[in-house]
């Protein structure tokens, strides 16, 4: 099997990382409260929401700091993939100089 040009290479490393930014971004979103709940459900204490105390049927457990390990570090992975994201669109609108998007970044929206 041949191997492609390191420019084919480039484009489809940079194809790849499009296609895994929005489902990484969408795990996250759902991974963070899912593992406040579990953290909060392994902890052993009630769940509060929007001030209702919620019994939960789980004790103290071990697994409480996996969670908890899990639920600090998700941010830092979230933000870290917005700025790979963020990166992206700065190098295609400026080194590229694709305006496929450039209403997007006008904020052409009207309001009546």
């Amino acid at each position: 099997m041949e191997r492609l040009p390191p420019s084919h290479q480039k484009i489809l490393a940079e194809r790849f990382i499009a296609k895994a930014v929005r489902p990484a971004l969408y795990t996250l979103i759902i991974l963070m409260p899912l593992t406040g709940l579990l953290l909060t459900m392994f902890s052993g204490e009630p769940l509060e929401l929007y001030g209702w105390r919620v019994p939960l049927p789980a004790t103290a457990s071990a697994s409480g700091a996996l969670w908890q390990t899990l639920h600090d570090q998700i941010p830092f992975l979230f933000y870290a993939i917005i700025a790979v994201h963020l990166g992206a669109v700065f190098k295609h609108h400026f080194l590229a100089q694709h305006t496929t998007k450039s209403g997007t970044c006008r904020g052409n929206v009207s309001v009546s």
